[in-house]
């Protein structure tokens, strides 16, 4: 629900920037964000995955992840910091150097902030997270971000937001989470929490590449403009991702790492998560490429129209891309990091020569030599999840074939709906809202009404266990039903 939220407001907050920034100005920040992204990464030497999936905590680790994280962060940030000239003539973006410049105080902040982010997660205090994220991003982007542009500020209301976001999820976490904060490091703590670190920092290094060397390649090869563009497609595509994926790989990481040496119960929550994400994933692809134009030309306008293609595009891939997070989580949580940091440098090197080979179409065919990166990875994650748990394919492959139903029916319903707003000539506003708001519920009686047909029974022992009282009662109204 927070991440609804959230996400209704970076529509809303997009919306607003797009009418005030440029193309070249959303890519500048794209850049800076490649940059500042590496460097966080590494800052944080993987401290904090290691305080949520210990078994045991002790007060050591906590102020030794707090004062190395500050202290890698700082050197890091210098470092950035005196790299900016380069880094700015490579990218041939004179801006991109003063911007750098904020460097070191970005790292320094979100440095800070890992311990108590991690011991939130740790503990599962998920609502917190959630309205954290939710605020900081409203006071660094909704309100400060919004006021700056609209006085003109271009890039540097981007810049602005994202400071002022960090700063105030900084002072949220230190309020929620109270943790030791001494500046001391005890060295079989470092130890302890090195060996999972480093390997899990092996595997965000490779999934940095993964995500922003498609990033890398537009902005050398095409250029700012065209990363702008890019950049809002891609970024539209991953919204459902964060709005669903994220949010189930974060809790399943903190639950299988409670169970991680109970494989009978971890292959019951892969299963039953990969069915979930699956039914989900698959009609939301389904939704947003049919009224693909309307959502683009609703939220950034007529100028933005280039974005519809490659938008469409990376859409196909929003299965896959949620997908491999239940297999992020079961690597994570079952301490095989290193396998996962194997395979995401294969997914890196993928997604490069996908976009690199593509980007000679344009945009359209880097987006689509990322869509072929995204299924091929998928594949090989899921392959070494069902290795780790002993199943086999006929397991994985089972529930994928319940989401196939649920991806016929809802192309066949949006294709019929879009033919007959077509006839009466709706307006896009009226078109979205109704297409979107007839499939939906469609689909949630539908899937309500035909659970058993959808659903894997372990899934359905889920929802019977963890559904709200109210909802409980609907969903279980045919008790017999729900047993078979």
């Amino acid at each position: 629900m927070g991440n609804i939220a959230q996400a209704a407001l970076k529509i809303f907050t997009l919306a607003v920037l797009a009418r005030h920034i440029t193309p070249r100005e959303f890519g500048v920040i794209g850049v800076f964000t490649i940059i500042t992204e590496f460097s966080k990464m590494l800052s944080t030497m993987g401290f904090g995955p290691a305080i949520v999936q210990r078994l045991n905590i002790e007060s050591r680790h906590l102020f030794t992840g707090f004062t190395a994280s500050l202290f890698i962060g700082l050197i890091l940030g210098l470092i950035t910091w005196l790299s900016a000239p380069f880094l700015a003539d490579y990218f041939d973006l004179a801006d991109l150097g003063h911007i750098l410049k904020f460097t070191p105080i970005l790292f320094l902040i979100e440095s800070a902030s890992v311990v108590g982010t991690s011991l939130l997660q740790r503990n599962m205090m998920f609502r917190h997270l959630a309205l954290i994220d939710l605020v900081s991003y409203s006071v660094g982007y909704t309100i400060i971000g919004i006021l700056l542009s609209y006085q003109g500020y271009g890039v540097w209301s981007l810049v602005h937001a994202v400071l002022f976001q960090s700063i105030t999820s900084m002072i949220l976490v230190f309020w929620v989470q109270p943790f030791p904060k001494k500046f001391m490091i005890n060295y079989s703590a470092l130890k302890e929490m090195l060996i999972y670190g480093w390997g899990t920092t092996l595997g965000r290094l490779g999934n940095f590449f993964a995500v922003q060397g498609d990033n890398f390649i537009v902005a050398k090869t095409l250029g700012a403009g065209a990363l702008g563009i890019y950049g809002r497609a891609y970024n539209f595509m991953v919204m459902p991702v964060n709005l669903f994926g994220n949010s189930l790989e974060k809790v399943m990481f903190t639950a299988m790492s409670k169970v991680q040496n109970e494989r009978s119960k971890l292959a019951k929550a892969y299963l039953a998560g990969s069915n979930l994400i699956s039914i989900a994933a698959s009609a939301m692809s389904v939704i947003i490429i049919g009224f693909a134009e309307e959502i683009i030309y609703l939220i950034l306008g007529e100028q933005w129209s280039e974005v519809t293609v490659p938008f469409k595009i990376l859409a196909g891939g929003i299965l896959f891309r949620m997908g491999y997070k239940m297999s992020e989580s079961l690597t994570r949580a079952t301490g095989a990091v290193f396998r996962r940091a194997k395979q995401q440098f294969i997914y890196a090197i993928l997604v490069i020569a996908g976009a690199y080979f593509g980007h000679f179409y344009g945009i359209n065919g880097v987006a689509f030599g990322v869509l072929i990166s995204l299924i091929l990875n998928f594949m090989l994650m899921a392959r070494m999840s069902l290795k780790i748990l002993k199943l086999g394919w006929t397991d994985f492959l089972g529930i994928q074939k319940k989401a196939l139903i649920l991806f016929l029916i809802t192309i066949i319903l949006v294709q019929a709906l879009k033919t007959l707003f077509a006839e009466f000539e709706l307006k896009p506003i009226a078109t979205l809202i109704l297409g979107g708001s007839i499939t939906g519920i469609f689909l949630i009686i539908l899937i309500l009404k035909f659970r058993q047909l959808f659903f894997s029974k372990d899934l359905l022992t889920m929802v019977e266990d963890n559904l709200p009282n109210s909802l409980k009662k609907f969903f279980l109204a045919n008790k017999n039903q729900f047993k078979n």
